[in-house]
C-alpha cells in the first residue's frame, strides 16, 4: 500500500524534475536448514519528487497492525508501476546507489527483471555516474557537504532506516529513509546549476566531477570512458552493478493491477 501526504507544489530548482526514491531491504529466514541464506524482501519505499514538500511512502499492513514487515509482491509490483508512471509524466528516476542492490530487489520481488532493468537503466544513479567517471565510490554525506547542503539530520542515513525497522520503530526509520532520499534529491539540484559535484577526498584534498550534461542515467553513463584507476587501492568494476541485469528474463511489462492501491492516509 502507499502512504501520501498532500503534494503542495514549490518552486522547481532546475532544469529537470526529479523523482527521487529509496527502499529498506528485509533480511528474510531461510526455509531450508542446512541454508543461511534467502533472498531478502522490501520492508519499506519511499519517493519525494521535485515539486512535493512531502515523500509518498510505501510498507504494509498486517491485519490489525498498521505496519507489515515487508511489502507483499503485489505491492512490489504497484511500487514499480508508479515508478514507471513518473517516468512517464517526465521524471527523471533518482537514487543514490540503488544499481548495486535494489533494483535486483525490486527486479526479483515483481518477478518483471526485463521491465525494471529497462526503468534502472533510464534512471539516474548518482554513485553509478561517479563509478563510471571516476572509478570509485562516493558517500551521500562527503557530497552534500562538499556542496555545501546543509544536513537538517545528519543521523538519518538508510543504515539508521534500516536498524530502526529491524527494531520495530517503524515511524522513525521511514523518517530516516525520507531524510535520505530528500538528501538524494537536494544534492541533485544543487549540482545542476554548477554543472559539477565537489566533495573532500580521504586526503583531505577537494575534488570534484564535472558535469557538463548534468547527472547521467545508467545507459549514459556506461558509454563514458573507462576511467583510469591506476592509483585507486580498490577500483570498482562497472559489472558489479549492472551483473544482475542478466539474470533471468521475463519479457513482459508489470501485468495490469487487479485492485487499485489503497487511498493513501492523509
Amino acid at each position: 500500500m502507499s502512504n501520501s501526504a498532500n503534494n503542495e507544489p514549490q518552486i522547481r530548482t532546475a532544469h529537470r524534475r526529479f523523482a527521487a526514491f529509496g527502499l529498506i531491504p528485509f533480511p528474510m529466514p531461510s526455509d531450508n536448514a542446512s541454508s543461511t541464506y534467502r533472498p531478502p524482501a522490501v520492508a519499506c519505499a519511499a519517493i519525494w519528487t521535485s515539486d512535493a514538500h512531502r515523500p509518498t511512502y510505501w510498507y504494509g499492513t498486517s491485519g490489525s497492525d498498521e505496519f507489515a514487515p515487508q511489502l507483499q509482491r503485489r505491492d512490489v509490483r504497484r511500487f514499480v508501476h508508479q515508478l514507471s508512471e513518473l517516468a512517464e509524466r517526465g521524471y527523471t528516476l533518482l537514487t543514490w546507489d540503488a544499481m548495486r542492490s535494489d533494483w535486483d530487489l525490486l527486479a526479483s520481488q515483481s518477478q518483471d527483471r526485463v521491465f525494471c532493468r529497462q526503468l534502472a537503466s533510464q534512471h539516474v544513479d548518482m554513485v553509478f555516474h561517479v563509478v563510471c567517471a571516476r572509478g570509485h565510490r562516493l558517500s551521500l554525506e562527503h557530497a552534500a557537504y562538499g556542496m555545501e547542503l546543509t544536513l537538517q539530520r545528519p543521523d538519518a542515513h538508510r543504515t539508521t532506516a534500516s536498524q530502526r525497522w529491524s527494531g520495530k520503530n517503524y515511524r522513525p526509520a521511514l523518517e530516516a529513509l525520507s531524510q535520505h532520499v530528500r538528501l538524494t534529491l537536494d544534492l541533485a539540484h544543487v549540482c545542476q546549476e554548477p554543472g559539477l559535484v565537489a566533495w573532500e577526498s580521504n586526503s583531505g584534498r577537494r575534488t570534484q566531477l564535472e558535469l557538463p550534461e548534468g547527472w547521467l542515467t545508467v545507459e549514459q553513463a556506461l558509454q563514458l570512458p573507462t576511467p583510469d584507476v591506476s592509483g585507486l587501492d580498490r577500483p570498482l568494476c562497472r559489472k558489479t552493478f549492472t551483473a544482475w541485469m542478466s539474470g533471468p528474463q521475463r519479457p513482459r511489462p508489470p501485468r495490469p493491477l487487479s485492485t487499485p492501491a489503497r487511498k493513501p492516509r492523509s
